[in-house]
């Protein structure tokens, strides 16, 4: 029994969005991430819509979870769905939280019976861009003034790649903290998608010296065929068919670089960053 944290792209007739989840990740033979990548596209039809789609994910959550046998602490699943709904020019932007254990930002003891679904959705007219930042699942690690500065990045319209880092730094020092007892991973991707481009764009990030990514799942679900592409792992080897790295973390300048050629990392793999 494991968690983790996924992301995958979900293209519907009227949406494009980006989907993570976090909690339980294996049970047994059940993985969450197979079965996530399944329930969306099943979800889905016969509309293709948003609306009728969440209703019956959140319902398939349901009925799944309960045919599950483990503790309650344990049997714990919160499904983040953010993108960008095509209703209007330019899209409206969408927020939505299918949980059993997260009632309006808190964390419940025990995992309930029922999910639940929390929604946000952008209103218009508005005098300004709207922008929040959110954590789900395992946030006691969390140092909430990382949360505060990626949101006020947000606010500030920073590059969407400087508020990935942001995130992805503040994940991996929790990850690091003795308060995430070993819940949350040193590897996760990210995946960003701007209202003029619809398109993810998504990257894989690890703490950790590795010749191994992961990329997202992607369900697409706006046509009259459907199509779930599982995520690919790559490996890097050299001639020699050794191990080569694929992602160096960041250190300081000076430092030896990680991927252990001797040389300062800012002479090797920072000077590529």
């Amino acid at each position: 029994m494991t968690s983790a944290t996924r992301r995958r792209f979900f293209a519907l007739r009227d949406a494009r969005l980006l989907v993570a989840f976090t909690g339980l990740a294996a049970l047994g033979e059940f993985q969450t991430a197979r079965w996530l990548a399944s329930a969306l596209s099943e979800a889905a039809r016969p509309d293709l819509l948003l609306r009728p789609c969440i209703d019956r994910l959140v319902a398939a959550a349901s009925d799944k979870f309960q045919t599950l046998r483990c503790h309650s602490k344990t049997k714990r699943l919160s499904i983040v769905i953010a993108g960008y709904w095509l209703v209007d020019s330019p899209p409206r932007w969408c927020w939505l939280l299918v949980s059993n254990f997260e009632r309006n930002g808190i964390e419940l003891p025990e995992a309930q019976d029922r999910f639940e679904l929390t929604y946000r959705g952008e209103i218009r007219p508005f005098n300004r861009e709207p922008h929040f930042a959110f954590a789900a699942g395992m946030k006691t690690a969390l140092n909430k003034d990382s949360l505060a500065e990626l949101a006020n990045m947000l606010r500030l319209k920073k590059p969407a790649q400087a508020a990935v880092a942001k995130a992805v730094d503040a994940i991996l020092a929790a990850a690091a903290s003795p308060r995430s007892r070993g819940t949350i991973g040193s590897q996760c991707n990210s995946a960003f998608m701007l209202r003029g481009n619809l398109g993810a764009v998504a990257e894989y990030h690890s703490a950790t010296v590795t010749n191994q990514i992961y990329m997202p799942d992607s369900v697409i679900a706006n046509g009259r065929m459907g199509l779930i592409a599982r995520g690919a792992r790559i490996e890097a080897f050299d001639s020699n068919d050794n191990p080569s790295p694929l992602v160096i973390p960041k250190v300081r300048q000076d430092a030896p670089c990680p991927c252990g050629s001797r040389r300062k990392f800012k002479h090797c793999h920072g000077a590529k960053q």
